[in-house]
């Protein structure tokens, strides 16, 4: 099991706060926990917000606009699936705890962690992340950040912290 280092009330209104505050912003990470209700697994993911409204739109049969209509609405991290569609975009951001363990080994978290809350306008280059991006996301999304992968902003493709944005 991976635990987060902040209380479970602290990812759920980083949670909303994402979905509302964050609304234009299609590729932030959520922190959510999904049931597969084909095979009653329960999974913590962090999945970017375009995705999960695209799983939505799947599950429920209705359109993009209709699923962020009903994203906005959701007050829970807790999302349940059957849709095999749905379920396939879900999975793609899913970790095992050895992968999550392997990964930490060559990345000092908490380095980056410091670096974010003491750099003005820390970014992630997305080459210096070895196509891992979804796991610094969930790892740093487990440490209280809200985080954002951004393409092509002044020439480079990466992860920013939006919610150091609003605190400095």
């Amino acid at each position: 099991m991976i635990y987060s280092q902040v209380d479970e009330k602290t990812l759920h209104n980083n949670f909303i706060t994402s979905v509302n505050t964050w609304n234009g912003e299609e590729h932030i990470y959520l922190l959510i926990n999904f049931k597969d209700l084909n095979s009653s697994l329960t999974k913590e993911i962090c999945i970017q917000k375009s995705d999960l409204r695209d799983a939505l739109a799947y599950e429920h049969t209705i359109s993009e606009n209709e699923a962020h209509t009903k994203l906005e609405n959701y007050k829970s991290r807790y999302f349940e699936f059957k849709n095999i569609d749905a379920i396939t975009i879900l999975n793609k951001y899913y970790y095992s705890e050895n992968e999550i363990n392997e990964f930490k080994k060559n990345v000092n978290i908490d380095k980056i962690v410091n670096d974010i809350k003491t750099k003005k306008n820390w970014f992630l280059d997305l080459e210096d992340m070895n196509f891992k991006e979804n796991l610094y996301a969930l790892l740093l999304t487990k440490r209280d950040l809200i985080i954002n992968i951004t393409f092509q902003c002044f020439g480079q493709s990466g992860l920013w912290c939006l919610s150091c944005l609003e605190n400095k």
